[in-house]
């Protein structure tokens, strides 16, 4: 009821009109309890911080684990939907707090795939050049297909959306790789 009160324009299955709203009103509702409760449970941008550099030291990443941490793993997840959606965001990403982000590593395109492979070690441009030249070697050509390769696939995925979206992705995109790519027979079309 808070919720759908706080905010009409949002659709929810909860209906408010002002019969109810009266109702509740002539009960003594108290329509600013979640929000203070919410409020005293927020840590501040730099707390979260300090708690992701220290998950780092614990486990080498920061790719949290709703087991592990449920609240630092839904800052985690807001804060790339603040960044990819910022219009539907309460949170303010400015560019020195994406900085201070991405200097822990943090992964702002995070798939199922790398969800349950965050502990093994991501592999250097370089190697995954290597490893579509053995791909084109075995198939004849560059176009990996999921079912053959996750991680490569991933890889392509990941650098197609790095050309077209070069703000919203971590992954260096320049004109060095793209010439790289380009000597492959890399098909910059999404597949």
């Amino acid at each position: 009821m808070r919720y759908t009160h706080d905010n009409p324009k949002k659709k929810t299955t909860t209906i408010i009109d002002k019969e109810r709203i009266a109702s509740l009103n002539a009960l003594g509702f108290d329509w600013s309890v979640r929000l203070r409760e919410q409020t005293a449970a927020q840590k501040s941008f730099e707390q979260r911080i300090a708690d992701l550099k220290a998950y780092k030291e614990k486990h080498g990443h920061v790719n949290v684990k709703k087991s592990e941490d449920k609240s630092l793993n839904n800052f985690c997840n807001n804060t790339r939907r603040a960044r990819n959606n910022p219009e539907k965001s309460t949170m303010t990403l400015t560019d020195e707090r994406i900085a201070s982000l991405n200097a822990l590593g943090f992964e702002w395109n995070l798939n199922s795939d790398t969800k349950e492979k965050h502990m093994k070690q991501r592999k250097s441009f370089e190697q995954r050049i290597e490893d579509l030249k053995a791909y084109k070697e075995e198939h004849g050509h560059v176009n990996v297909k999921r079912s053959e390769n996750k991680s490569l696939y991933g890889f392509c995925f990941s650098i197609r959306y790095a050309r077209i979206n070069p703000e919203k992705s971590t992954t260096l995109i320049n004109e060095e790789r793209i010439a790289s790519l380009d000597a492959l027979g890399f098909d910059w079309r999404t597949s």
